[in-house]
């Protein structure tokens, strides 16, 4: 559905990873960076703010770093998939951009069972 995907991974297996599944599924229109999310993000980000973009967050446990909030904020994608594997860090996060995204939609995914693990996935939109 979109013309460009651009992964952004630290760990080099992942990247492997996702350019196989990207071939194995035709989508020659994606392509992965291998870096620090906070790095790498502020100049996608950048170049397709003009444009409008939506963003696919998978945090660790800990959350969205400071810098990638503060980009979000700056460039202000359409539509944010935030997927958390902690409702905690995920509702704190959420807590930032609250003033320029609405909450349409979470979605709770118990991936784990038997244990408290739970995966959640939010769905923000661009205030207008």
């Amino acid at each position: 559905q979109y013309k460009t995907v651009s992964g952004i991974e630290n760990n080099a297996q992942a990247i492997v990873c996702a350019k196989y599944n990207a071939e194995a599924n035709a989508l020659p229109h994606a392509t992965f960076i291998r870096q620090k999310a906070e790095h790498a993000f502020r100049r996608i980000a950048t170049n397709h703010r003009q444009s409008g973009f939506d963003l696919f967050l998978d945090p660790p446990r800990t959350g969205l770093a400071p810098a990638i909030v503060k980009t979000i904020l700056v460039n202000h994608p359409q539509t944010i998939y935030y997927l958390s594997c902690d409702p905690a860090t995920l509702a704190r996060d959420l807590v930032h951009l609250k003033e320029h995204y609405t909450l349409s939609s979470a979605i709770p995914f118990d991936m784990f069972p038997q244990t408290y693990h739970i995966e959640t996935l939010a769905i923000l939109r661009k205030n207008k």
